[in-house]
C-alpha cells in the first residue's frame, strides 16, 4: 500500500472512531478525581469545583478601583475585582500569595474563598494584573446551600486517629489545621488537615 493510501486510510477510521464513542454524561472528568492514600492504598475521592476563566486582551480592563486618583496596589485592585465579579464580600477573600514578574510587570494575585473565617481548600481564584488593569482572572469559588459550623464535631486526637487507621499512615507531628471542603452536592464541610 503506498504512504497516500495508508494515511487516507487513517485519515477515514480517526472520524469514525470519534463519531461511535458515546458520551458517557456521568463522566466528570474536570471536577471530579480519585487518589489513592496511603500504606493501604485507600481511595479517596477529590472534588475540585468547576472553575471560570477569562481573559481581557493586551489592555486588560478597569477594577472598581482604578477611579481614584492613586493607583490601587495589585493585591488591592485583585480582591476589589473577584468582589465585584464574583459578587463575594471581602470577609469571604483571603489572599494566599502574590508575586510581580519583574520582566513582564504582570502581578499574579492568589485568593481562597473563606466562611467563618476558615478558608475553603478547593475554591480557589487568580488575578492578573499589569499597570492598573486586569488582564485575566480565574475562580473556581462556590455559593453553597449550607455550610458547617466552624466548631468541629471531632476533637483533633481522634481526627488524627482515624486517619491513621483508615491510611495506614503514622501521624508525623505535623500542624494539623481546619479547612473547610467544598463538596458537589452544595454543601461545605470542616476538615482537619495536615
Amino acid at each position: 500500500m503506498s504512504p497516500l493510501a495508508k494515511l487516507a486510510a487513517v485519515v477515514f477510521l480517526i472520524p469514525s472512531g470519534v463519531i461511535a464513542a458515546r458520551w458517557n454524561p456521568v463522566v466528570r472528568h474536570t471536577t471530579h478525581h480519585s487518589r489513592s492514600v496511603g500504606p493501604k492504598g485507600i481511595t479517596a475521592s477529590v472534588y475540585q469545583p468547576e472553575s471560570t476563566f477569562e481573559t481581557y486582551g493586551v489592555n486588560g480592563v478597569d477594577h472598581p478601583l482604578s477611579k481614584r486618583a492613586t493607583q490601587a496596589s495589585p493585591q488591592d485592585a485583585a480582591k476589589s475585582f473577584l468582589e465585584s465579579k464574583l459578587g463575594v464580600s471581602a470577609d469571604r477573600l483571603v489572599r494566599k500569595n502574590g508575586h510581580v514578574d519583574n520582566r513582564t510587570r504582570v502581578a499574579n494575585e492568589y485568593f481562597r474563598q473563606q466562611f467563618n473565617g476558615i478558608q475553603v481548600a478547593n475554591a480557589v481564584a487568580n488575578v492578573a494584573v499589569k499597570d492598573d488593569k486586569v488582564l485575566s482572572f480565574g475562580a473556581s469559588f462556590i455559593k453553597p446551600r449550607r455550610v458547617a459550623s466552624a466548631t468541629p464535631r471531632l476533637r483533633k486526637q481522634n481526627a488524627i486517629a482515624k486517619a491513621e487507621s483508615l491510611t495506614g499512615a503514622k501521624y508525623n507531628t505535623f500542624p494539623v489545621g481546619l479547612e473547610y471542603f467544598a463538596k458537589d452536592n452544595d454543601q461545605v464541610v470542616l476538615t482537619h488537615t495536615v
